[in-house]
């Protein structure tokens, strides 16, 4: 249940997110202390955002990360509409905390999808597209220390969402998701690499599990909405320059990034 000092947090929360400034930790450890608050928290904040929900991200989406954070199954926040980007693309760091980077998958829904479909039929229903993912909080100092609660209540640390190119997603099958490899270079010289198997076996159990967890919450996944299906590899700290991802699909074309300082 959402108390008064929950809607001070949500109220900090808003003005850090508005105006570039960043909480302490210590003040608010304690204060959340099980996902059901902690969600109540993050749709409170990003209705109080006042911008269309653009899509959704999903995070702590390997076995290893969820023992280290003590939880069983992943997590996902909410992203508006304005910090959903498409490449090429162009962030400023004078309006982030502490930014890190990774790759992703994007999946947007063609139309509403709700659960219940096999995993060839919501191939079917989206379109998939290379993306980035910039992960970032309004608590200081917050990576590697955030608690698993106030990453969920803070929009699961989302930063912004950063999308390719997108191909219908019959196009692909799940053994093609499945052995996706993917890698990031930062102007020119690689950074990190991964592949997409590497997460729950397949992006598309992540996609279930996040169609039933919306379920749970009363909410659905929307026609347009666009959901970062987990990071490929762990996410790097973030400098200036030219980020590109590229993906081993010849249908998923690379995504690029400039960052300013």
């Amino acid at each position: 249940m959402v108390c008064q000092k929950h809607h001070d947090l949500i109220h900090a929360l808003l003005r850090a997110h508005q105006q570039q400034q960043t909480l302490m930790m210590l003040d608010y450890t304690d204060l959340v202390q099980d996902f059901d608050t902690a969600y109540q928290i993050q749709y409170a904040l990003t209705a109080a955002k006042n911008e269309p929900v653009g899509g959704y991200k999903l995070a702590l989406t390997t076995k290893v990360v969820q023992t280290i954070m003590g939880t069983t199954e992943p997590l996902y926040g909410q992203q508006v509409q304005s910090r959903i980007l498409s490449t090429p693309a162009q962030v400023d760091l004078a309006v982030m905390n502490q930014p890190m980077i990774g790759v992703t998958l994007m999946f947007t829904a063609k139309t509403d999808l709700s659960v219940g479909m096999s995993d060839e039929v919501l191939l079917q229903n989206v379109q998939i597209a290379g993306g980035l993912e910039i992960i970032d909080s309004r608590f200081a100092h917050w990576f590697p220390a955030l608690n698993k609660y106030l990453m969920v209540a803070d929009d699961c640390v989302g930063g912004y969402m950063i999308c390719g190119q997108p191909v219908e997603g019959s196009d692909f099958s799940i053994s093609e998701l499945n052995s996706l490899t993917t890698e990031l270079t930062l102007d020119e010289q690689r950074s990190a690499n991964g592949r997409a198997g590497s997460g729950m076996d397949s992006p598309l159990p992540l996609l279930q599990w996040f169609l039933h967890k919306l379920q749970q919450h009363q909410h659905q996944w929307r026609q347009g909405q666009v959901v970062a299906s987990g990071l490929l590899f762990m996410p790097v700290s973030m400098g200036k320059g030219e980020y590109c991802a590229h993906f081993s699909h010849p249908r998923l074309a690379p995504v690029l990034l400039h960052v300013d300082g």
